[in-house]
């Protein structure tokens, strides 16, 4: 971004400038992830009351199966049983008002978790106790992001005067995502205070089941392939055309460089692949016929023969008559190599960015030139830094294991 070459630092068009993300606010209800009931029915005329009537009764057949699984598990004979008839009691009740898969899914996350919770140790040593949670920096904190992330996604105002770099969200409601990370650690920590009070755990567990079942996603993914819907069909192969179109230079060309959108651009040499590139950019660059320039001579004389091309990589005898200025059918970016084989001879030449498309100068002489992206310094830097970091976890992770085990052996 810090070159200014490229479409992702043209706010109109990658639609981070204050009008637009402004005017996407107030539509964190339409994305948020819960049953968006306005595009159910319009879509795939479902009936709104339905699916709030299976919400309420997994919620009732939830705190039944509670109930019944305490009074069961009383009796000795049941011992093994009990929350097992609990369970069959639960499918029942909801099967009766709402067979949908997704409420089988959540009765399966519901039951797991109550039985995990069953036999988790919940009891606290009083001075293995934590602070109290209003001492805790962290949840304040998590409460404190949730809070502003709600407003930003509400109040334009707030991305007016927020800094420019936090409106590459493009979409306000994509803070929804920060949001379900900051109510996971409140929660946990709250869950962390509950000591051996097992029943408000249980009653996260209902809610976490709930949240399943009134996911969009999962129903609109369901409907999608159960009902044989015309649009449906249409909208995976639009899916996968703009997979292939944006997969390269992105949705929006946003690695594009800015210069193929500039009409009153006029390149300096006669025969540039720009004006060619610049035609075919609208279209799909993936396809196998689709991109068939070669390299072309903008200054001297000579005869390129390319062997193999498959970007980035390229491969080519120039033999060049005069000095020379190469131009490549590749999109530039910092990070190319270029290196010409002159007999036993290897120079690495420099790229040069040309019309938004690689260049390269080369002296007279018969070469084989190869061309190959191997990334800026900061790139590589980057891929060491991964690899070291997970050894580094996994390191420390161990050690930990060691010390408690070492710990409890001494003691």
């Amino acid at each position: 971004m810090g070159t200014g070459l490229y479409n992702i630092t043209d706010e109109t068009r990658m639609w981070t400038d204050v009008n637009a993300v402004v005017g996407r606010t107030n539509e964190e209800l339409t994305y948020s992830g819960i049953i968006n009931f306005e595009f159910l029915q319009w879509r795939f005329s479902y009936n709104k009351g339905s699916l709030v009537v299976g919400i309420v009764m997994l919620v009732i057949g939830c705190l039944q199966f509670v109930v019944i699984d305490k009074l069961l598990a009383s009796f000795e004979n049941l011992k093994y049983f009990h929350t097992l008839i609990a369970t069959a009691a639960l499918v029942g009740i909801v099967s009766i008002f709402d067979r949908r898969i997704e409420m089988y899914i959540g009765i399966a996350v519901f039951v797991v978790l109550y039985i995990v919770i069953q036999h988790i140790n919940m009891e606290k040593e009083e001075e293995k106790r934590k602070r109290p949670i209003y001492k805790s920096i962290l949840f304040w904190f998590a409460i404190g992001t949730i809070l502003m992330c709600i407003l930003a996604m509400e109040w334009g105002f707030i991305w007016k005067i927020a800094p420019s770099i936090l409106r590459n969200i493009q979409f306000p409601w994509r803070l929804w995502s920060t949001v379900q990370i900051m109510i996971s650690i409140a929660v946990g920590i709250v869950v962390n205070q509950l000591g051996g009070k097992k029943a408000p755990i249980q009653i996260l567990a209902i809610f976490v089941g709930v949240i399943i079942v009134m996911s969009q996603h999962t129903i609109e993914r369901r409907l999608c392939y159960e009902t044989d819907f015309d649009w449906v069909q249409d909208t995976e192969e639009l899916g996968e055309y703009a997979m292939h179109r944006g997969s390269a230079l992105g949705h929006n060309k946003e690695y594009c460089p800015q210069v193929f959108f500039k009409n009153d651009y006029v390149s300096e040499y006669d025969s540039s692949l720009y004006y060619s590139v610049k035609r075919i950019l609208p279209y799909n660059t993936k396809e196998e016929n689709a991109y068939k320039l070669k390299p072309v001579f903008l200054t001297g004389n000579g005869e390129i023969t390319v062997s193999f091309a498959s970007s980035p990589n390229y491969e080519m005898e120039v033999n060049v008559s005069e000095d020379a200025l190469i131009q490549m059918p590749l999109i530039y970016y910092p990070g190319y190599k270029i290196t010409a084989y002159e007999n036993d001879k290897k120079t690495v030449l420099e790229s040069e960015n040309i019309d938004g498309l690689i260049g390269f100068k080369i002296s007279k002489g018969s070469y084989t030139v190869k061309t190959d992206y191997v990334g800026t310094t900061l790139r590589k830097i980057s891929l060491i830094i991964a690899p070291v970091s997970v050894f580094i976890v996994l390191g420390a992770l161990g050690y930990e294991i060691y010390r408690s085990k070492r710990e409890k052996k001494n003691a």
